[in-house]
């Protein structure tokens, strides 16, 4: 499961590259909790964010700077995106390999997901 913690630190190192990018190319101070997690958010979303959260000096976009926000956010969030479906995949197998190694049997398996802290990283599947 060592690409599984490879791809956690890749994803998180984009992240701040990316919260970096805007700090310094956009002024923005504070992101904000849906910037900060700007890979559940679309394209036209992610631009309304980041025009809220920039510092009040900081004006306008300029048509140049909305075309390079659009494009870091396209360069940015696909292999993002691409990890996390990677990263689901291995967290299902490695979800399966625990249940199998412990003999939990189909209701052991469902009482454990009705159970599970509302921050579990998988869904029942």
């Amino acid at each position: 499961m060592a690409r599984l913690i490879e791809i956690t630190r890749a994803r998180h190192d984009a992240r701040r590259l990316m919260l970096d990018w805007l700090c310094t190319e956009f002024e923005v101070q504070e992101p904000g909790a849906r910037l900060e997690d700007f890979t559940m958010l679309d394209e036209h979303t992610f631009v309304e964010e980041v025009r809220k959260h920039r510092a009040k000096t900081a004006g306008k976009l300029s048509p140049v700077a909305l075309k390079d926000l659009q494009s870091g956010y396209t360069e940015q969030i696909t292999p993002i995106q691409q990890y996390r479906t990677e990263a689901i995949v291995l967290e299902r197998k490695l979800s399966e390999l625990v249940t199998t190694a412990y003999g939990l049997t189909l209701e052991e398996i469902a009482l454990l997901w009705a159970t599970a802290p509302p921050r579990m990283p998988l869904a029942p599947g």
